[in-house]
């Protein structure tokens, strides 16, 4: 006989992939919770339409998992050009040796 997964289970990873989707808006590190987040909503979401508990807070922390993955990348690949961008400048200024 096959187990029923519960309501507790079901919430039990609703609510970390919400919080940690909305985390994933912090600089640097949130790409890092953004996946985590997508890994809890992607286990939270079958759960809960098992057992009819509403799945809105995983489909948010899911999205704003998306979301935030998405500035992540952005983010990076701007600090990036922009250090890249800095390294190579010519200096303002140029000594008459």
């Amino acid at each position: 006989m096959e187990q029923q997964p519960s309501k507790g289970k079901a919430i039990g990873l609703s609510i970390p992939a919400l919080a940690l989707g909305i985390a994933a808006f912090t600089p640097y590190v949130g790409w890092i919770f953004a996946i985590v987040a997508l890994i809890f909503a992607k286990k939270a979401l079958p759960e809960c339409e098992a057992v009819g508990f509403p799945t809105g807070m995983a489909k948010g922390g899911k999205i704003c998992a998306i979301i935030g993955l998405i500035f992540g990348i952005v983010f990076t690949i701007i600090l990036i050009v922009g250090i890249i961008a800095a390294a190579t400048a010519a200096p303002y200024y140029s000594y008459p040796y």
